[in-house]
């Protein structure tokens, strides 16, 4: 009996790491397949990022700042440029290196999901395969590890916590300087995003690992956290808090702002936003589907959280208390609320949902596991979508439009074409008004492919480069009747995504 029961545990776990590695496998080509194309979006911001990279890895010169934030007179700290380095490094700068680099974390997301779900439940793998497939699976995980932003990298810091909130619960409280360190991160990647997450966390550390907390675990905790703030604490210290005087101004216009949304409204105006993520989270962007999944959910916590495991109802609380730490500071918080202030909650909404399968697992009898059993494959399926996947193999290669790394590879394939070798100039017309992108592109692909890069000096011909401005095309208008007479126009092409490209020589 001893050798039949260690017979079945073997291929129960043979099972479990065959699926681990189809799930990867999968996730690996829906997160790397644009960035095989080059359909990756290439911005003006990725530009100014990989600038400051090079700055460090290049020129040598570290900075203790980051990019601006989208909030008026602050910074993210450095952080993000710190993690492109290694990449830039080892690609030699090519963004499609980089933006790999992103994706292999998203699909390490995938292991970590697997790994923690497998200790949360017991000898049984299906909380793992179940966290660890939604995980590779869901639209919007997806999208977050195959684009190159700071924010993408959120959800990864977010699993990393959830980790060490085990261990810690666990008696490691050595990972309670993990714990700081990772939720330190998330503020890096995203500062809305990380400071709601870090109060969910901080609260129900308090609330129910106190104990050890006290023990010890706060010294770790603040070492982890002061370690990532470190760079913003000297930053201030030498710029008399520039960027606390910022956050302050800021707050007190959030406080008492001019166009303030009625409370009421807000509330309704955030349940719209929390539902649409949990729908494109979870359900494959399917209302209905969302619906049967959320009252599924509700109804497993409230018959079945008093006789889960101590572990479950940890996180069970966990995630209940982050959610609404989340809710209860968005309907108050009375600016807009962007997608980016919630990247990393998918991540929380699945591993609620998966808590919720494995809960079910636990008390229902054996006839319903069967309909338990089908309800999760249909998740899986509607996340992963297989006929879509399949039908997007056989179409054309999608051209996408002017933020698209491979057409701006092609604008510069047109116009180091025309240019034969001879010294040129350029400038560029984009949305943003900022030519980040092309400035990166010019000086890394240009030298890498062509053996040059465009002059400083005024040169005989020079290239005028024009992203479609769809929003304000006035805008466009006026930007070339002020460079009309600025030498004659020798041709003009339309290269690809919309982005046009005249020749002129003086």
């Amino acid at each position: 009996m001893k050798y039949l029961s260690s017979l079945a545990h073997r291929n129960r776990t043979n099972l479990s790491l065959i699926s681990l590695l189809v799930i990867i496998i999968i996730g690996f080509w829906l997160r790397f397949s644009g960035i095989i194309e080059n359909s990756f979006a290439f911005t003006y911001d990725v530009g100014r990022d990989l600038l400051a990279v090079r700055e460090i890895v290049v020129n040598h010169r570290p900075t203790l700042l980051g990019a601006t934030s989208g909030l008026e007179g602050l910074f993210y700290g450095p952080w993000w440029y710190y993690f492109l380095t290694i990449p830039f490094f080892l690609s030699s700068g090519n963004p499609q290196g980089i933006v790999s680099f992103v994706a292999l974390l998203g699909l390490f997301s995938v292991f970590l999901a697997y790994l923690l779900g497998k200790k949360i439940g017991g000898e049984s793998n299906f909380l793992g395969l179940t966290f660890a497939s939604l995980i590779g699976f869901s639209a919007l995980m997806i999208t977050s590890s195959s684009q190159l932003w700071n924010p993408n990298l959120a959800p990864f810091f977010v699993l990393v916590s959830l980790f060490s909130l085990y261990q810690i619960y666990n008696q490691r409280k050595i990972y309670f300087l993990v714990l700081g360190f990772s939720l330190g991160l998330a503020i890096e990647m995203e500062i809305i995003f990380g400071v709601f997450y870090f109060l969910g966390i901080f609260l129900s550390v308090v609330l129910w690992l106190r104990d050890k907390f006290i023990n010890r675990g706060f010294s770790f905790f603040l070492s982890g956290f002061l370690l990532i703030m470190s760079p913003r604490v000297l930053f201030e210290l030498r710029h008399n808090f520039l960027t606390t005087r910022s956050l302050m101004k800021f707050v007190r216009a959030s406080v008492e702002p001019q166009n303030a949304v009625p409370l009421g409204q807000r509330f309704l105006s955030r349940c719209d936003t929390f539902w649409n993520l949990w729908k494109d989270s979870v359900a494959g962007r399917n209302a209905l589907f969302g619906l049967i999944l959320l009252i599924f959910s509700l109804l497993a916590l409230f018959l079945f959280y008093k006789k889960a495991r101590e572990i479950e109802k940890f996180f069970s609380k966990t995630i209940v208390v982050v959610f609404l730490t989340f809710f209860i500071g968005l309907v108050f918080y009375q600016e807009a609320a962007w997608s980016h202030y919630l990247i990393g909650l998918p991540v929380i909404f699945i591993f609620f949902l998966a808590m919720t399968f494995k809960l079910a697992k636990n008390r229902l009898k054996s006839k319903w596991l069967t309909l338990l059993y089908l309800l999760v494959a249909l998740v899986v399926w509607v996340n992963l979508n297989p006929l879509r996947v399949l039908g997007n193999l056989k179409k054309p290669l999608w051209e996408g439009d002017a933020a698209v790394y491979r057409n701006q590879l092609a604008v510069l394939d047109y116009v180091y074409g025309q240019a034969r070798g001879e010294a040129f100039n350029y400038i560029a017309y984009t949305p943003p008004l900022h030519d980040y992108n092309y400035r990166y592109l010019f000086s890394w692909y240009g030298q890498k492919e062509y053996g040059y890069t465009p002059i400083k000096e005024r040169a005989e011909y020079f290239f005028v480069i024009l992203e479609p401005d769809y929003q304000s095309p006035q805008r466009l208008k006026d930007w070339l009747e002020v460079r009309k007479d600025d030498g004659q126009i020798l041709e003009e092409k339309l290269v690809k995504g919309g982005i046009v490209v005249q020749t002129r020589k003086r």
